[in-house]
C-alpha cells in the first residue's frame, strides 16, 4: 500500500473568500457561534459569562480540554470558544499544566 502524503490543511481566510460579511450574516454567524458552543460546551460558556459578570477578564484552560486528540471538529470548536471568548471581552489562557493551573498561577502572584 503505498504512503499517504501528509500536508497542510487548506484553508480560506478573510479575504481570501472573495465577498464582504454583511451585518445580517455576521449576526447569524455570531448566533450559530453561540448556539454550537452551548450545545457542546456550555461549562465553558457560563465559565465566560461568570468571568465577565463578576468583572474578571481571563479564564484558564488546559492544553488537552480541546483537541486532545488533534480532532478537526475540537480544533473548529476551540477556536470558536476563543471568538466566543473574546467577543464577551474575556481573554483564554491555555496552560500547559494539569487541572490545578490556576492554583499555580494563583502562588505565583
Amino acid at each position: 500500500m503505498p504512503k499517504k502524503e501528509t500536508r497542510a490543511k487548506k484553508l480560506r481566510l478573510g479575504p481570501e473568500r472573495g465577498y464582504e460579511v454583511s451585518e445580517a450574516l455576521l449576526r447569524e454567524r455570531i448566533t450559530v457561534l453561540k448556539l454550537t458552543l452551548e450545545k457542546y460546551i456550555p461549562a465553558f460558556v457560563k465559565a465566560v459569562h461568570t468571568a465577565a459578570a463578576a468583572g474578571n477578564t481571563e479564564i484558564v484552560t488546559h492544553q488537552n480540554a480541546f483537541a486532545a486528540d488533534y480532532d478537526h471538529d475540537e480544533y473548529v470548536l476551540f477556536g470558536m470558544a476563543l471568538k466566543y471568548a473574546g467577543i464577551n471581552g474575556i481573554t483564554v489562557v491555555v496552560s500547559p499544566e494539569g487541572e490545578d493551573a490556576n492554583e499555580e498561577k494563583d502562588s505565583q502572584s
